[in-house]
């Protein structure tokens, strides 16, 4: 066998191979990184339709999850173990792009000081978080400003 290929496939194939798959793994990761920076920012709310800007007067701290979800939809694809989660607010819809908000929850028993740790509420969540969401007794603990984004699928 030749020195220069390894498993039958010549340096020059390998070379292409490796090639293309870094180009994948560069393309991945920028989708990622870049997908915090679709946001776009809401100059003035007044601008949104009236039924938008009623929802997002109601969601204020102290509210439950199941209080927002009346009101609000989770928006898809992937959310892990976090503090806050993506929720659309209805009523605005430009073809793209839907009107967001980040809602911070925490959730009924969880312990303070267990909370503001993230590894030990990492640790919490992972065995009492499902109940807890499904309940809806999780308590907003606050909501970032509104803004647009395209909404995803998992």
């Amino acid at each position: 066998m030749n020195r220069k290929e390894i498993a039958g496939v010549s340096r020059r194939r390998q070379s292409r191979i490796s090639g293309a798959v870094r180009m994948l793994a560069i393309l991945a990761c920028l989708s990622i990184s870049t997908s915090a920076y679709c946001q776009v920012k809401i100059a003035d709310s007044r601008t949104l339709p009236r039924q938008t800007r009623s929802v997002l007067a109601s969601i204020k701290a102290g509210l439950t999850r199941a209080d927002v979800e009346r009101e609000c939809t989770m928006d898809g694809g992937l959310q892990g173990i976090s503090y806050s989660e993506r929720y659309i607010v209805p009523g605005y819809h430009d073809g793209r792009n839907v009107v967001m908000v980040d809602i911070q929850f925490k959730p009924v028993g969880v312990p303070e000081d267990v909370y503001k740790d993230p590894q030990r509420f990492k640790d919490w969540c992972t065995v009492h978080l499902k109940p807890s969401r499904e309940s809806g007794t999780d308590i907003v603990v606050s909501v970032s400003p509104p803004y647009l984004d395209s909404m995803s699928y998992d």
